[in-house]
């Protein structure tokens, strides 16, 4: 898959070839991992709290794992913890190829004109592969025909792989953008299956083994937008960067505060609240908060090259030093300029390696974090931190983004306020549920508003009797839901299951099945439908 440029590699054809040729099945959550490429050290209670919590929300939701795909780091981690408690999410590593060990094992010659189809799939022992490889490296350096390449195994514990390709070898980040345009288009856009699939039917393209009934069945199926979430854990310049891309995706990013470097430097940026007047972000922030507000003044400046010159010759590495720049400081900016580099010293996320300027550019990225309000923080060094605390501060970071999302005209009221409470019930936080709920109420004043929530509550309580859970059941009959939600009309229900059988198994086969039923003018369902029942709670005699 090509990132960008020329040969960008649409997200939708992704999403297509993973729901449909791989089949995988449509999840109800995203949750996508970034952080650290090197190994880091973290105490194994801290580790054991973040991936339990990982875990018990992607089972819970039926979630998807997005990763680097690499065997150090984070990715390592998430994909021990998945085999450690034997959970069958998917997690799908999106990595860049250049960097990948023995990735010429995994090359087929392309086909020609002429050659006979292939009819098996291509079968490699990476294992032996990586290892013949590390054997040639070692051998070239004992011989000094050259350092060893700067490339990465893949994690044995990952269910699938995507490959992002831009030409380069050695160097990390060409996955970034693509994976980011998956993520929204996950998150935020309509499905395009049947789309995609007209596409390919008409240029004569597929994959072997394409269910294509399966496909067209699913194309007429509506669609609902997947939650997604950002976890960021430790990491370095390129995870900042990756949260910068997920932001700008309008993706909500959890962050992990006490994992150390870009996470710990985000959430304190988040914590410092630079940009409101009325907090100060505690003493401790002092000096990051004062950089990011003059890294922000000169981002607002005029951007014409003189006012930007002077500001460049402020600030202690700074990409325009060395140009042609104003005789002083610009006045506006504040009297003593930062030293970014010294700041991001006590975060570990300064290299000798460093580019000219790279100081100034990850502060900027870190700004536009900040003000996009879309990062959470959560505490692994917090009194309350555990992965229970952990599960809903994943949940509250979406809620959040979907505020924000309405914020910024992306997003309906009334489309927030339903997949709100859909989500939360879906993930069984009563707690939670309670807290939306007291929001809405008290911030939703008008009439419109409150039949917007009386009808997201009627919705949501039929989705709590569908699960079974009488807590959240009691909780939005307290709020004012109705039981008369409950009263089915019996015409539409039949209409809706003739429907959805034709869609599992073609009107053909069921035709003379549904000719012989007159629903029209009757209230009573078919003898072979009239077992249906609601879903029983068990404890419902609980509830007044």
């Amino acid at each position: 898959a090509q990132p960008g440029g020329f040969h960008y590699t649409n997200p939708h054809l992704l999403r297509f070839l993973i729901e449909h040729v791989w089949m995988v099945e449509r999840p109800e959550l995203l949750i996508t991992v970034t952080g650290g490429a090197e190994d880091f050290h973290l105490p194994a209670k801290r580790m054991e709290l973040l991936m339990q919590g990982l875990t018990e929300a992607a089972k819970t939701m039926d979630a998807w794992f997005l990763s680097g795909g690499s065997d150090v780091g984070i990715m390592k981690h998430i994909g021990e913890a998945r085999n450690k408690y034997s959970i069958k999410t998917p997690l799908i590593g999106i990595a860049t190829w250049g960097v990948v060990k023995g990735r010429h094992m995994m090359v087929r010659e392309p086909v020609t004109q002429g050659s006979p189809p292939i009819r098996e799939s291509m079968a490699v022992d990476y294992e032996k592969a990586t290892k013949d490889m590390e054997v040639l490296e070692e051998s070239r350096q004992i011989n000094g025909e050259g350092a060893p390449s700067k490339s990465v195994n893949l994690n044995h514990n990952h269910s699938h792989f995507i490959f992002a390709h831009d030409g380069s070898s050695g160097e990390f980040g060409a996955e970034t953008a693509l994976r980011g345009h998956l993520e929204a288009c996950m998150a935020h856009s309509q499905d395009a299956t049947e789309a995609v699939l007209h596409s390919l039917e008409r240029q004569g393209l597929g994959w072997q083994g394409m269910n294509i009934t399966g496909v067209q069945n699913a194309a007429r199926r509506p669609a609902s937008a997947i939650p997604a979430v950002c976890v960021c854990v430790e990491g370095g310049p390129g995870t900042a960067a990756t949260v910068h891309a997920a932001v700008s995706n309008d993706t909500p990013v959890l962050l992990v505060r006490g994992s150390g470097r870009a996470a710990d430097l985000l959430a304190d940026a988040v914590l410092a609240d630079p940009f409101n007047s009325e907090e100060d972000g505690g003493a401790n922030l002092a000096p990051l908060r004062a950089a990011l507000i003059w890294v922000k003044q000169g981002m607002t400046m005029e951007r014409d090259k003189s006012s930007l010159s002077r500001f460049a010759s402020s600030i202690p590495d700074s990409p325009l030093q060395g140009d042609q720049q104003g005789s002083g400081r610009d006045e506006n900016l504040s009297a003593s300029p930062p030293d970014c580099k010294a700041i991001l010293e006590q975060y570990r996320l300064v290299s000798e390696k460093d580019k000219e300027g790279a100081h100034v550019r990850l502060l900027e990225q870190v700004v536009r974090c900040v003000e996009s309000n879309l990062c959470t923080v959560f505490d692994l060094d917090g009194d309350e931190a555990n992965s229970d605390t952990l599960n809903g501060a994943l949940l509250k970071c979406i809620i959040n983004g979907y505020k924000r999302r309405v914020e910024k005209k992306t997003l309906t009221q009334e489309k927030r306020v339903k997949r709100t409470l859909r989500l939360v019930v879906s993930w069984g936080r009563v707690d939670v549920l309670q807290e939306v709920l007291k929001t809405l109420i008290i911030d939703e004043k008008n009439k419109h508003s409150k039949t917007v929530i009386k009808s997201a509550m009627q919705d949501a309580l039929v989705d709590a009797l569908g699960y079974g859970f009488a807590e959240i059941v009691e909780s939005l009959i307290d709020f004012g839901a109705d039981l008369h939600v409950l009263h089915v009309d019996q015409i539409q229900l039949w209409e809706e299951l003739r429907l959805e059988l034709e869609l599992e198994h073609g009107a053909t086969k069921n035709a003379s099945y549904f000719a012989s039923i007159n629903v029209a003018g009757t209230n009573s369902l078919p003898t072979n439908l009239a077992s249906i029942t609601l879903p029983q709670v068990t404890n419902l005699a609980s509830i007044t």
